[in-house]
């Protein structure tokens, strides 16, 4: 047994060391570490079970279940987040009570990922959505989610500060459900909406957010907002509720519609000012709104958006990046990233790198450069 070890290294020292030996060690192992000092128990415990995972197809899972659903077991000191592996489709009402009880003991919980497999299951999405830390969730819909299949009850969901949703149709009850959800979120600040399957309308988000914009004491908190899918597009009629938006990323399938350009004139009229931002393709009305301010650290071109426009229109959009829109946020961009882009139209020339060597605080550059064999040594103002 080891002296007050606290009184030799302090708790960050031994956050360090634990952590180090956590990159290697096996769960048994660390457990039988545990048993050297109470001191070092607390702190590798603080380590071990502030994330849990359950998969009840393992083996082990109705033990880890039992104690969970006891309330003496380390999860419910530690655990802040949450993630259920392959939810089944069916449980019977022995195991659903069992998982039921096992989440309700989670009282520290700040965030939760569940994965469904075509049947929600309405008493975890239920035990999870009460309890009282809750700030984050991802859901995550197995490929193929029908959109008659019953629903989680998102609406359950309230006071989130971050909102995640894959492979949710965009029927118009998820819709509906999604609205009330975000409504009883004012301080939300993350929202991932991704969905690839074939639901034939087009969502304008504006629907989503009219509810949070209509309530009285509304004021704008969302500061990140992520969307990919071929059916979200986004209007002029969902600034006020993005009027707090920093980081904005769209990556749409090659089918997808296209923004509104309004919505980008929208954004300039409101004094929106992106700090990030992600899509393709560029477009004459992204680059105006760019151009009204200052302040652009991060811009990457990238996604699976397909530009159908002309060869010489697509020149035109290299040449705004590089004469405009580059000089415009010189002081401030950090990243820039052209590299994934699939046609050629955006291999770098020599002469565009001027306008990137006078982006004094860049740290990261992606672009494609084309080397001409036949030219011998690489021309390049580095």
């Amino acid at each position: 047994m080891c002296p007050k070890l606290f009184d030799i290294l302090s708790e960050d020292v031994l956050d360090l060391i634990v952590a180090e030996v956590a990159k290697d060690a096996e769960l048994e192992e660390l457990c039988e570490i545990r048993l050297a000092c109470r001191d070092l128990s607390y702190v590798l415990e603080s380590k071990l079970f502030k994330a849990t995972t359950i998969n009840i197809t393992r083996p082990e899972a109705q033990s880890q279940l039992r104690i969970m659903a006891s309330g003496n077991g380390a999860n419910a000191r530690w655990t802040t987040h949450l993630k259920v592996q392959s939810l089944p489709r069916a449980a019977n009402r022995s195991q659903s009570t069992l998982l039921r009880k096992a989440i309700e003991g989670l009282r520290k919980l700040e965030s939760a990922h569940i994965q469904f497999q075509m049947v929600s299951n309405y008493d975890v999405v239920l035990a999870v959505s009460q309890l009282p830390k809750l700030r984050s969730v991802q859901l995550l819909f197995e490929t193929g989610w029908r959109d008659s299949a019953p629903l989680p009850p998102l609406e359950y969901f309230k006071g989130l500060h971050s909102l995640e949703l894959s492979n949710l149709p965009l029927s118009q009850r998820a819709v509906d459900v999604l609205r009330q959800t975000i409504t009883i979120s004012p301080e939300l600040q993350s929202l991932n909406i991704l969905y690839q399957g074939r639901h034939s309308s087009l969502e304008d988000l504006a629907s989503v957010f009219a509810d949070a914009v209509a309530a009285p004491a509304f004021v704008p908190t969302l500061e990140r907002l992520i969307l990919r899918g071929r059916h979200i597009t986004l209007s002029p009629a969902c600034v006020p509720y993005l009027s707090a938006l920093t980081d904005l990323q769209i990556d749409q399938c090659p089918t997808a519609h296209a923004v509104d350009p309004a919505f980008w004139e929208a954004l300039a009229d409101g004094r929106v000012r992106l700090q990030h931002l992600k899509l393709y393709p560029l477009s004459p009305s992204i680059v105006a709104y760019l151009k009204t301010y200052t302040g652009l650290r991060t811009l990457r071109l990238s996604g699976n958006g397909k530009d159908k426009s002309s060869i010489n229109r697509q020149l035109h959009m290299v040449e705004a990046l590089y004469r405009e829109i580059i000089p415009q946020h010189r002081e401030t961009l950090r990243e820039l990233c052209t590299a994934n882009l699939p046609t050629t139209v955006w291999e770098i020339e020599a002469k565009n790198l001027k306008a990137i060597l006078r982006c004094m605080n860049l740290e990261t550059l992606a672009v494609k450069y084309r080397y001409d064999v036949g030219k011998g040594t690489i021309d390049l103002p580095i």
